[in-house]
C-alpha cells in the first residue's frame, strides 16, 4: 500500500469516525495529520499504535465493523 493510499485510508477512517461521532476523532486526525506531511519512520510506528488505541476504544456495531477493516489496513506500511 502506498503512502496516497493510506492517507486516503486515514481520511476515510476519520470521515467515519466523525459519521458516528466517535471520540477518537482527535487520535485520527493527528493520524492523518502526519500521513500527509511525509512521516518518518519514528512518526510511522506511533501512528500505528495510536491506530491501535483506535480499534481500542470503538463500539459494537456495523459501522464500527467497517471502521476496524480500515483500521486493519493502515498499519501495513
Amino acid at each position: 500500500m502506498s503512502t496516497d493510499d493510506v492517507t486516503r485510508e486515514a481520511a476515510r477512517l476519520l470521515a467515519s469516525l466523525h459519521s458516528m461521532r466517535a471520540n477518537t476523532m482527535p487520535e485520527a486526525e493527528h493520524v492523518l495529520a502526519i500521513l500527509e506531511h511525509e512521516p518518518d519512520q519514528d512518526a510511522l510506528m506511533g501512528s500505528a499504535a495510536v491506530l491501535k488505541e483506535i480499534d481500542f476504544r470503538m463500539p459494537g456495531g456495523t459501522l464500527a465493523g467497517f471502521v476496524r477493516v480500515r483500521l486493519k489496513t493502515l498499519p501495513a506500511w
